[in-house]
């Protein structure tokens, strides 16, 4: 059954006014520019269709420095003969957008039958929010083999299960390995968005650019774990961990079942650097990917969005780092919304997913001195945060009666009010101040009066509340003790660096 990406409705997307509707890939290209965002039912779809279609335009496009993507940023849409002109060059050897394609179904693998044959599976095993194999039933309790989809949805599920891949039994991880934190620049439409999230050839060197290394023109066969040790932007954009072949119910319109097995297994990680993915430097000195976290809000990680210019610290997001080489000074957006959504894994499991917008200054992404500023002010934040939770863990909570074990929940809800209330100070005033470059000694004297109330709040609205029997005034007490003394050890430390500066 015929089933072209290219005019079939696989791509669902927000508009201006609020509507949602799918479209064909030929049809966003043209209409990119008044469309608002990618819809979908996810987070991890939302953003691997996204980057399925950054990379679909950087092989179409191929810029080769920032000032192609300045130009083409300006120009406000992309051009509709260099889009039909790119779509004849991939199917000048015969069709590469068919989802069903005998010889080349569309980002998938050709059916082996020496490779295949016993690889056939339920559609589940690539849906994150549908139980199968070891990952928790958190969304439907139905059995993995139960399920039936409509291609689209299908379409969706194949593009985020080769970019929110996790390494096991079923084969090997992501191109980045365990899935991290992926982060994205939203424009104004997607055209912008789109554009602003793309790289040259010039700012992915040395990284080699791969034009045409895309599965629907290269070649490559995909073969179980076949080790591979390097690859091109373009490739790792969008690599295949995963030998996948959809199957389609005769006569139906719905994907019930697949062939899956393990894809190509990548061994270069210290060669690639994902234009997407925020990295922090380790103790050995090389980096790790940000990865989300259970209850870990994703702003505690904006510092590795920031600018390092030596990446001494962090490397921020290559993307992200571009952004001021695709606007002349005077239009450079006073702020920036970054958009972050990742998978939460636990040993290969699935336990859920996040999404986050943070709205920025641009002046942090390029400005290494206002970058360092918030990037210190929110590691501080992050040192007062444990050294409450240790503190009221210590001398305050006790487990439930009867509990075996040990459960500190005042300790939690003192974190948690401290980094709520810490967010809200942080990304408003604080930003504020530091983005209109007033002195460093009044953003200390502002940090620290902010930052003192927040304990104070967080001791009287949490802490003062678990009782007032003597035993709990008295834990009480030698909680809030503990907790100040700490405190201005922290805070001493952090003036002396001022001082220091």
């Amino acid at each position: 059954m015929p089933y072209s990406v290219l005019t079939e409705p696989v791509i669902p997307v927000l508009m201006p006014d609020g509507k949602r509707k799918s479209i064909g890939i030929r049809e966003l290209f043209l209409e990119a520019h008044h469309i608002k965002d990618i819809s979908g039912s996810n987070p991890l779809e939302r953003y691997a269709i996204l980057r399925l279609l950054i990379a679909f335009a950087m092989d179409m496009l191929h810029p080769e420095t920032s000032y192609d993507r300045m130009d083409l940023l300006q120009t406000g849409h992309f051009d509709a003969d260099s889009l039909d002109k790119y779509i004849r060059e991939c199917e000048k050897d015969g069709p590469r957008f068919d989802l069903f394609d005998p010889d080349h179904p569309f980002l998938q693998s050709k059916y082996d039958e020496a490779m295949d044959s016993k690889a056939k599976k339920p559609i589940a095993t690539i849906l994150h929010a549908l139980p199968s194999g070891n990952n928790h039933i958190f969304i439907d309790h139905r059995l993995a083999d139960s399920h039936s989809i409509s291609i689209p949805d299908a379409f969706h599920a194949l593009c985020a299960a080769y970019v929110f891949c996790v390494s096991g039994t079923a084969g090997p991880s992501s191109v980045n390995n365990t899935p991290p934190l992926y982060t994205v620049m939203i424009g104004g439409n997607l055209f912008e968005t789109m554009v602003l999230n793309m790289v040259s050839k010039a700012e992915a060197a040395p990284l080699p650019y791969g034009e045409g290394d895309v599965p629907w023109r290269n070649k490559r066969v995909v073969i179980p774990k076949e080790h591979v040790a390097s690859v091109s932007l373009i490739e790792g954009l969008t690599w295949m961990p995963r030998r996948i072949t959809l199957i389609c119910r005769e006569n139906s319109d719905c994907v019930d079942s697949l062939y899956c097995q393990a894809g190509l297994n990548f061994q270069g990680n210290d060669l690639w650097n994902d234009p997407h993915v925020p990295k922090f430097r380790k103790k050995d000195d090389s980096f790790g990917t940000v990865k989300p976290e259970l209850s870990r809000e994703v702003w505690r990680d904006v510092g590795s969005m920031l600018y390092d210019h030596d990446c001494k610290q962090i490397r921020q997001p290559l993307a992200i780092r571009c952004l001021k080489n695709v606007y002349d000074d005077d239009d450079l957006p006073d702020w920036v919304m970054i958009r972050a959504a990742g998978l939460i894994t636990n040993q290969a499991a699935y336990t859920g997913w996040s999404e986050s917008e943070l709205s920025i200054p641009s002046l942090f992404l390029y400005d290494e001195k206002k970058a360092e500023t918030f990037r210190e002010d929110v590691r501080l934040i992050e040192s007062l945060q444990n050294m409450i939770y240790s503190n009221v863990q210590r001398y305050s909570d006790k487990p439930r009666s009867g509990s075996p074990s040990e459960e500190h929940e005042t300790a939690s809800q003192c974190r948690q009010y401290f980094l709520k209330a810490a967010h809200g100070f942080l990304f408003g005033e604080n930003m504020t101040e530091i983005k209109n470059d007033n002195p460093a000694k009044d953003h200390s004297k502002l940090y620290c009066n902010a930052i003192r109330k927040t304990v104070q709040d967080t001791l009287t609205q949490i802490l003062h509340t678990t009782g007032n029997d003597a035993d709990s005034i008295m834990r009480q007490i030698e909680t809030e003790k503990w907790i100040w003394i700490n405190y201005h050890k922290i805070m001493k430390e952090r003036e002396e660096q001022y001082a220091g500066s």
